[in-house]
């Protein structure tokens, strides 16, 4: 049994707690056939991740990130060729969401700070934008996240979107 309290992990948590982010990385497992990769798994999320953290906030900004990066960035992070966007695309829309959400949630949560034994956590719902296919209408997500560091270190699809206040004014006329 793991020392830490963390469940859920896909990785275990003794060794996630002390590994550093980019390391992480390589713990995601990679869906495509090996025959015609060119590029690691890890290195197509480290773009995206680096890219999304410097502002961007599509698959063509992540590979303009990429290609725009500085020779000793893109050795610092270990990216040893830069993807295209279509690369990027079909890789990304390959990798399984509820791994990489439970990595990097689990990650997360191995460093968060806790004051006086305890951990303020928030929770809060969205609707995805852009994200309605087929006439079904777009999830809601409701995250938690971390008050120190604002960091997300769960979130849960949903069935339907409410509204917490009026739950509560109904309940309090009844």
């Amino acid at each position: 049994m793991p020392s830490s309290p963390v469940t859920g992990c896909p990785v275990d948590p003794d060794l996630l707690s002390k590994m550093p982010l980019l390391d992480m990385m390589a713990e995601i497992p990679d869906p495509r056939a090996r025959r015609g990769v060119r590029h690691h798994v890890r290195t197509v999320v480290i773009i995206a991740l680096a890219a999304l953290m410097s502002g961007s906030d599509c698959l063509t900004g992540f590979a303009q990130w990429a290609r725009h990066a500085s020779a000793t960035v893109r050795r610092r992070l270990g990216i040893d060729t830069v993807p295209s966007e279509s690369a990027i695309r079909r890789t990304l829309q390959r990798l399984d969401p509820v791994f990489l959400d439970n990595l990097a949630g689990c990650w997360t949560w191995l460093r968060c700070q806790t004051v006086g034994g305890r951990t303020a956590i928030s929770l809060d719902g969205k609707t995805v934008r852009g994200a309605r296919a087929g006439g079904q209408p777009a999830p809601h997500l409701v995250s938690a996240m971390l008050h120190h560091s604002r960091a997300v270190v769960a979130q849960q699809a949903i069935d339907a979107k409410s509204n917490e206040i009026v739950r509560h004014e109904v309940a309090q006329r009844q």
